[in-house]
């Protein structure tokens, strides 16, 4: 979706559905967050206790479960946390820090094989844990 010519007709479409905090809120604890981690920043949500909970038991619930699927090294090429980074930068600066989180990620990041999308997306950690 970010290189996509419909996509900024797409975030303004959501920036006008009048139930975006509660339907974020929704994806985050129950549904499938990826889409909202991805347009989290660009939507026009509020940084609520309720959605930073989510969102960090969100990003705890996904480190768990790469944990568990991927115990043994693998070539780093994780969609789920790579294309997520927008909504784990916006929860940094948005949600006091996330610290916990973000340093349970980039352990795990730092356990599996090194590629390109692993260098990128420790070095976007990096910058997140910097702020």
């Amino acid at each position: 979706m970010a290189d996509s010519p419909v996509r900024e007709e797409a975030l303004a479409a959501m920036r006008r559905i009048p139930n975006r905090q509660a339907e974020c809120l929704t994806q985050l604890s129950y549904g499938s967050a990826g889409l909202i981690m991805r347009v989290l920043p660009d939507i026009d949500v509020q940084p609520t206790p309720e959605l930073c909970q989510a969102g960090r038991d969100y990003l705890r619930k996904e480190l768990i479960d790469h944990q568990k699927m991927f115990s043994e090294p693998q070539v780093f090429s994780y969609p789920m946390l790579t294309e997520a980074l927008p909504g784990i930068v916006w929860l940094a600066k948005n949600c006091g820090g996330c610290k916990a989180e973000i340093e349970g990620l980039e352990a795990f990041a730092r356990t599996q094989i090194d590629s390109p999308a692993r260098q990128q997306f420790l070095a976007a950690l990096a910058e997140v844990r910097k702020q």
